[in-house]
């Protein structure tokens, strides 16, 4: 069964329109909403992904980094924003419509080289 029981990170890989996102959830006509501080341990080009199924978008410090909006199978899309050292305001917006669905968050950045699930110590709220 497929929940959020670890919110730690945002990896919840597609899984059928039977299966609840979270426990005692819809698994239909839903949003979650995830809010709080990224921090990234150097300063230059961090790229963002949101792979989802349905909708997603991704905001650092209020800008919106990745726009993966719209009715689709598991889907990804990535932005580019240049970052200090340190924490910054994090967001992410999800909506299910119907179908399967999911959710995977991930980075690359300096000393991040390959697309990597965000660590749930980068993670904080």
């Amino acid at each position: 069964e497929m929940c959020i029981r670890d919110r730690s990170q945002l990896n919840w890989p597609g899984t059928s329109d039977a299966t609840p996102f979270w426990v005692g959830g819809p698994n239909t006509n839903y949003g979650a909403q995830f809010t709080g501080t990224i921090t990234v341990d150097e300063t230059g080009s961090w790229r963002f992904y949101t792979y989802s199924d349905d909708g997603s978008k991704l905001w650092i410090n209020g800008i919106e980094v990745v726009n993966n909006d719209g009715l689709h199978s598991m889907h990804e899309r990535s932005g580019t924003i240049t970052l200090t050292t340190g924490e910054h305001e994090f967001m992410v917006r999800f909506f299910e419509r119907s179908g399967n669905h999911g959710l995977i968050v991930s980075w690359r950045g300096p000393g991040v080289p390959g697309k990597t699930i965000i660590p749930a110590e980068a993670l904080s709220h």
